[in-house]
């Protein structure tokens, strides 16, 4: 069955993959961007594109009030309670379905030592205190308190939304191309340089998925109608360690592994993902719902290849 679905972000990294998806499968999408970036492909029949700031009321209101809704909206660049505001507002009665894509990093706080991996219901967000006074809306808080914010605006919805509500945490996010992020070219970088490579004493595992096993994901949540929060993870979990031996495509000789003296008043010198116990998530609901995960071993591999 075509549906019509509204995209708010997708020009980039899994986004870009999840709206030609859907326009393979003969559905009617609009992307709703600020303009700033190249549309992932071109406007016809079935793509409309509606150019707004998604963190203005106004506008979004000016833009959406003589729409007739959608079956579907998928919110990818939702950070912080006050986008979950104006979304729940806007979108009332305007939708059927309405999926946020979450972070890992919102279990940040929640993740006790010794947990074998983060359940959806380790996070109760019905009681929780929403901060709206919190300045969202500067740049530099938003990204120093990223993980807080999309708990935050998951707490929002999970407690406003008068529509069926779905919040996807998904693990960190991998891919060869449009990996705007630096993250995991540094492994590539330090094998290329031959450069020590500088670990923690804890070397705790932590999970991943890449783009396009996540945009295949997230169209297969769309064709569901559970509601809720649920976890998004490949195959296979890695420590920092593990991933500087994928990218070097070998086991590392102990000559190039300095173990990192932290101090708690200077800066890390650590690689990203670098965790000083294990911080993985649970997929047992998708599981248990039917869904099977891609493995990661194999395309992490792929990845470091042509970084």
């Amino acid at each position: 069955m075509h549906r019509k679905i509204l995209v708010i972000g997708g020009t980039r990294f899994f986004g870009k993959i999840l709206v030609q998806e859907l326009l393979q499968r003969g559905h009617h999408v609009t992307l709703a961007t600020r303009g700033n970036t190249v549309m992932p492909v071109d406007l016809n029949e079935r793509l409309a594109h509606i150019q707004v700031d998604r963190g203005d009321a106004a506008a979004m209101h000016a833009a959406f009030s003589d729409s007739a809704g959608f079956d579907i909206v998928y919110d990818q660049v939702c950070y912080h309670p006050l986008d979950a505001q104006i979304a729940c507002q806007v979108f009332l009665g305007k939708v059927g379905r309405y999926i946020m894509t979450s972070t890992i990093e919102v279990y940040a706080d929640q993740y006790p030592q010794g947990t074998a991996s983060a359940q959806e219901d380790l996070i109760d967000l019905q009681d929780e205190h929403i901060s709206l006074a919190f300045p969202w809306r500067d740049a530099a808080f938003a990204e120093a308190n990223y993980g807080y914010g999309k708990h935050q605006a998951e707490a929002y919805f999970t407690q406003n939304a008068a529509f069926p509500f779905v919040s996807v945490r998904c693990a960190h996010v991998y891919a060869a191309m449009d990996e705007f992020t630096g993250r995991f070219a540094h492994y590539a970088a330090l094998v290329q340089q031959q450069a020590p490579f500088a670990y923690s004493a804890g070397m705790g595992k932590t999970s991943f998925i890449s783009a396009p096993d996540l945009a295949a994901y997230l169209l297969w949540i769309g064709e569901q109608n559970f509601v809720g929060p649920i976890n998004a993870a490949g195959r296979g979990c890695f420590s920092a360690l593990d991933l500087y031996e994928i990218a070097s495509g070998q086991t590392v000789p102990p000559a190039h592994l300095l173990q990192a003296q932290l101090d708690a008043h200077a800066p890390s010198n650590l690689s990203p993902f670098d965790y000083p116990h294990d911080y993985v998530v649970s997929t047992q609901r998708a599981t248990n719902l039917g869904y099977v995960f891609a493995d990661n071993q194999a395309q992490l591999t792929r990845m470091f290849g042509v970084l």
